[in-house]
């Protein structure tokens, strides 16, 4: 009995010792909460249609943090699809001219104020992702906006507004992006920009196929070769 009772009360402390351990693993895990709403921010993604039909609609979009008015706070640029011609279909047309990428300032309060008017960077083309970076070595962050479309580089003017420069720039790619990086791989002080494309889409490809197959994926299209802008 004392043997038993002895292996008993060690089983029973080992089982204390992983529950405590458990316990106290579990309290150092971080704990989220969404306070989307609290924050101003009442952004609703759209892919510019009602009928989700095609691979380009069914595409995710992007986002990024960055402070483009260096006040030590990071802003919030989200961007958004747009009714497309060769993409949408006729029912999405309501939906032409209403949609475009929103900019949000922080407050520094935990708080964000809808600036996408002001600073003219709400882009209205059917927009995959951004990425931001001080291009000019101005001091300001600047913005790259990856599209179904045309691609929009906005420099910011260090006053709260940006300009669109992208023809200026040479980096209007028109074809699909999805996603940029920038880096000085030239080592000449300048940022330099990869952009990762996808694939060319081509509406008249496919005329008809199989609601239960779905609508064709990437393998059924070329892709498109990615671009380095030096």
């Amino acid at each position: 009995m004392d043997r038993f009772g002895g292996r008993m009360k060690k089983t029973c402390l080992f089982a204390f010792l992983l529950l405590a351990a458990g316990g106290a693993v579990a309290n150092d895990l971080p704990v989220f909460t969404d306070v989307t709403r609290e924050a101003g921010i009442d952004f609703k993604h759209s892919y510019g249609d009602f009928d989700l039909s095609n691979i380009v609609e069914g595409t995710g979009s992007g986002a990024c943090f960055f402070d483009y008015d260096n006040d030590g706070y990071h802003d919030l640029y989200l961007v958004n699809g747009a009714w497309t011609r060769g993409v949408s279909d006729n029912r999405g047309r309501r939906l032409r001219g209403k949609l475009w990428n929103h900019l949000y300032r922080n407050n520094g309060d935990g708080t964000f104020t809808d600036v996408t008017e002001a600073s003219g960077a709400g882009d209205q083309t059917f927009s995959s992702g951004c990425s931001a970076a001080d291009y000019d070595n101005d001091g300001d962050v600047d913005l790259y906006v990856l599209n179904y479309g045309p691609n929009k580089l906005y420099r910011n003017n260090g006053d709260g507004t940006f300009t669109d420069v992208s023809k200026q720039a040479g980096i209007d790619f028109a074809g699909w992006s999805l996603h940029a990086v920038w880096f000085d791989y030239d080592g000449d002080g300048w940022l330099d920009v990869y952009v990762a494309n996808y694939l060319q889409y081509d509406e008249g490809k496919f005329r008809d196929f199989y609601a239960a197959q779905g609508y064709p994926g990437p393998l059924s299209y070329p892709g498109e070769a990615d671009v380095l802008y030096r």
